[in-house]
C-alpha cells in the first residue's frame, strides 16, 4: 500500500524505447522526433501506460483492495521532465492520485468501490484476440497500449482514461481475453473498448488525434489577382507546415516578389520565388 504522499521520477527517451520493445507498442508518436513535432503535441510524447505502470509499482497496486481503479489522461507527457503524483485523499474506502509534470495537471488515478454492472455490449464488436502470457497488470497494460498504438484506431491514436475493475461474477460469462471496440459515432474520434481478462475487467476510452493538413489552399481568379498586386517582399516563420505552409504556396503566386519562408524540422527545397531557410526561433545563434 501506499506510504509516501508524494511521488516523483523522469522518463528517459531510452525507457520509451524500451517500453516500445517489450510492449510491442511502436507508434511513432514515442519513438520519432519527426512525428513529434509534426503533431498537435509539437514533439515525442510517453507512452502513457509507462507512466501507469511506473506509478503502480510504486504504489504497490496489487496490495491495494479497491473494486474500480479510474485513470484519467488530461495532456501527455513528456521525457527527459519530471513527473509529480500527490496523494490527495485517502481512506479505508478510496484515495486518488494527482500527476504533474512541470506545475501542469496532466492526469489523474482514483481508487474506490464502484461496481461494474457490464450493461449493453451488444454494439461492441470482437477486433482483437489477445495471446495471453499471463495475467499480471504490467502485461496487461502493455497489451492495451500495443492495441490502441499499433491496431486500432492504430497511427494516430490517443489514451483518454482507463477503468480496471476486480473481476466478478457479473464477468464470468463475457468473452475473455479479447479486445472490443465500439465508435459511437462516425464522424467523432471517440472509440469506446473494453478487455476481459481473468483477473481484471479493462474499459478504455480511446481517440483518433488530429493530423495537420498540408494540402494546399485553393484560390479562385478574384484572390490571386489580389495577390499579384503585393509589392513587397515577406518572410514567413514557420513555414513548413500548416498555416505557415499554406501562406507561402498563396504567396508564391506573385512571381514579383520574393517570399522567405523559414523551417525547424522539416526541410523543404526552395522553388523559383519561394526561399527556404532553416530557423530555430529557441537557438541564438542562426545565422
Amino acid at each position: 500500500m501506499i506510504k509516501q504522499k508524494k511521488i516523483s521520477f523522469i522518463i528517459s527517451e531510452k525507457k520509451g524505447k524500451n517500453y516500445a520493445k517489450k510492449s510491442g507498442d511502436y507508434n511513432l508518436i514515442h519513438l520519432n522526433n519527426k512525428i513529434g513535432y509534426n503533431s498537435i503535441f509539437g514533439r515525442k510524447i510517453c507512452h502513457g501506460n509507462l507512466i501507469i505502470e511506473k506509478i503502480f509499482h510504486k504504489i504497490r497496486f496489487t496490495k491495494i483492495p479497491f473494486n474500480c481503479c479510474n485513470i484519467n489522461f488530461f495532456s501527455p507527457f513528456f521525457y527527459e521532465e519530471n513527473i509529480t503524483c500527490k496523494l490527495l485523499g485517502k481512506n479505508d474506502k478510496i484515495f486518488s492520485l494527482e500527476i504533474f509534470q512541470n506545475k501542469y495537471h496532466k492526469g489523474s488515478i482514483i481508487f474506490d468501490n464502484q461496481k461494474n454492472n457490464f450493461l449493453n455490449y451488444k454494439d461492441y464488436k470482437k477486433n482483437y484476440k489477445l495471446k495471453i502470457k499471463n495475467n499480471s497488470i504490467k502485461f496487461l497494460l502493455k497489451a492495451i497500449s500495443r492495441y490502441v498504438g499499433m491496431i486500432f484506431p492504430g497511427e494516430n491514436s490517443i489514451i483518454l482514461n482507463i477503468k480496471i475493475f476486480q473481476n466478478n461474477s457479473l464477468a464470468e460469462n463475457l468473452t475473455k481475453n479479447t479486445f472490443f471496440s465500439n465508435k459511437p459515432k462516425k464522424f467523432l474520434p471517440l472509440i469506446n473498448n473494453y478487455l476481459i481478462t481473468k483477473k481484471y475487467s479493462f474499459f478504455f476510452q480511446t481517440a483518433e488525434r488530429p493530423r495537420i493538413n498540408n494540402t494546399s489552399a485553393k484560390l479562385n481568379i478574384k484572390h490571386i489577382n489580389l495577390i499579384k498586386k503585393f509589392k513587397n517582399n515577406c518572410i514567413i516563420i514557420g513555414g513548413s507546415q500548416g498555416l505557415g505552409k499554406e501562406y507561402s504556396d498563396i504567396l508564391k503566386q506573385n512571381s514579383k516578389i520574393e517570399i522567405f519562408s523559414t523551417f525547424t524540422v522539416n526541410k523543404i527545397k526552395s522553388k523559383k520565388n519561394l526561399n527556404y531557410f532553416k530557423f530555430d526561433i529557441n537557438l541564438k545563434n542562426n545565422l
